[in-house]
């Protein structure tokens, strides 16, 4: 009788990381096949997907409010929320911005007024999407967008056009989340940011650039793709949901199914948790995500009362 074959490795669907906004890092190589220069000017489009609860610790008092109204959340300096780069320098950057404004920076581009508002969300789930789209062999110009949904639908990009790639270089690189990686680049000037307060989950990498209906489809699927090598999309899928241990694995590739039945992770560029010293690992945690992102925006709305002496029953 055959056995059947399962998932290759059982983590628990409940867990996530949280940084603590302090030394808590997380670190994947991206091999440089994975988002190549070559190719069109400005190298290959890719997209960044999460699911973020950020939980930044507010300045108290300050100006900005009118009367008896409070003055909007702030936080007293930019934090990062991941970061790319090489070798040879970054290709982009994700962060928050002391008024809660959370923006995708593409180096060696000027972005304007080039982010989305999320001081509404602190302590909630927020799912953030990303892309970018390289200039075209025409010298048309490239894109990047940044979209924000809590749950519902996809809310309208914010995007910049650019004509310059943000790294050229053919190199390997690496992703890092909740921090800069100041021990992987010392000679870097790397930007004055902060690390990152609250949880992150769901990472996924893709080697393509994707639209509102396709970021909407994929903010609660499960998507297992082969790697950039092979035709892609998603290139790097780290679910953040082990539980235990100091690795994220990548489940991009999930590999072949076993027989018999084994638990063992997946090939793939793993995230490492921490440098070495525990005080910088990231901490797991229990949050079902979806579940609560999907109680949070499915309350009955009641139907508006109808006005006094209407016809309307």
């Amino acid at each position: 009788m055959p056995v059947l074959s399962l998932p290759r490795y059982a983590p628990l669907a409940n867990m996530v990381l949280a940084f603590d906004g302090s030394a808590t890092i997380a670190q994947a190589p991206l091999p440089a096949g994975l988002i190549p220069a070559d190719g069109p000017p400005g190298g290959s489009p890719f997209s960044l997907t999460f699911w973020m609860n950020a939980q930044p610790t507010l300045e108290t008092g300050g100006e900005g409010g009118s009367g008896d109204q409070p003055s909007p959340p702030r936080i007293s300096g930019p934090v990062v929320l991941a970061d790319i780069r090489g070798p040879n320098g970054p290709v982009a950057t994700w962060s928050l911005a002391p008024d809660l404004s959370l923006s995708f920076s593409v180096m060696n581009v000027s972005l304007a007024d080039f982010s989305v508002g999320i001081g509404a969300h602190l302590s909630q789930w927020i799912f953030v999407a990303s892309t970018y789209r390289p200039p075209g062999d025409s010298g048309s110009p490239g894109q990047v967008s940044l979209m924000v949904s809590n749950g519902s639908q996809v809310t309208a990009p914010a995007s910049a056009q650019l004509t310059e790639t943000p790294n050229p270089f053919h190199e390997d690189r690496w992703l890092t989340v909740g921090n800069l990686p100041y021990a992987r680049f010392p000679h870097q000037q790397l930007p004055d940011l902060g690390p990152f307060q609250g949880m992150i989950a769901q990472m996924r990498l893709w080697n393509e650039e994707l639209g509102p209906d396709a970021l909407q489809a994929h903010m609660y699927d499960d998507p297992i793709g082969p790697k950039a090598m092979l035709p892609g999309p998603v290139i790097g899928y780290w679910r953040m949901n082990e539980g235990y241990g100091s690795v994220a694995f990548d489940y991009a590739n999930p590999g072949p199914g076993l027989l018999p039945v084994r638990y063992q992770p997946p090939p793939g560029n793993h995230m490492t948790l921490g440098t070495g010293d525990q005080a910088t690992e990231p901490a797991w945690v229990i949050a079902d995500v979806l579940t609560q992102v999907q109680k949070a925006t499915s309350v009955q709305v009641s139907p508006p009362v109808p006005p006094v002496g209407s016809d309307v029953q």
